[in-house]
């Protein structure tokens, strides 16, 4: 709504005129960006519970907001992320009332990885039993792999699985390399058994 000023004639003046009414804007001041928020961490590390990827920023004026991505809505509380990747989070002031919104300013943030130095491997035939040992009979033999990091269950699409020496008798393997882009810097190999077939 516009401001208004009133122009009036004074009683006993010298002048008499109707009175003259004209609009005026107060324009709003722009919210200011006090505090820029900084990535959380040097970087991140994957560990499979959602953080925070930025500090929170103070700002004058409004409110701070923030989006993940170029696309989307802008919103308070700090953004956070899970999976392992690069990120950028876009942030501005919201302006109050009396405010308009501040320039945007954006932060690149990186989750990395987590490197799993000696994963457990357990190996399981087709019905989930564990695996004791196969005997001979002339097929590839390939246990289906579970990968944990401590007592966490690695999902398989975090890694692939490569077998060798898995047809004839003695000792097959099971190597474990993890996929590019992923959670996990996973690498392992387990082996098993395959008996000699009876005559």
């Amino acid at each position: 709504t516009p401001a208004t000023v009133t122009v009036t004639a004074k009683d006993g003046g010298n002048y008499s005129f109707t009175p003259v009414t004209k609009n005026f804007t107060i324009n709003k001041e722009q919210a200011k960006v006090l505090t820029a928020p900084e990535a959380a961490g040097h970087p991140l590390t994957f560990n499979t519970f959602a953080q925070r990827l930025v500090t929170a920023g103070t700002a004058s004026g409004g409110t701070m907001v923030y989006r993940v991505g170029d696309t989307g809505e802008f919103k308070p509380g700090i953004p956070e992320e899970t999976d392992a990747g690069a990120y950028t989070v876009y942030y501005k002031v919201a302006g109050d009332s009396n405010h308009s919104d501040s320039n945007e300013g954006h932060v690149e943030v990186t989750i990395a990885p987590k490197t799993v130095k000696d994963p457990t491997i357990e190996l399981f035939i087709a019905d989930d039993t564990p695996l004791v040992s196969y005997t001979y009979d002339g097929k590839t033999k390939e246990p289906k792999a579970v990968v944990k990091d401590g007592s966490t269950v690695i999902a398989d699409t975090e890694y692939n699985v490569v077998y060798s020496d898995n047809t004839d008798a003695g000792h097959g393997t099971v190597n474990i390399t993890d996929k590019p882009g992923g959670n996990y810097t996973v690498t392992g190999s387990a082996t098993f058994v395959i008996n000699k077939a009876n005559i």
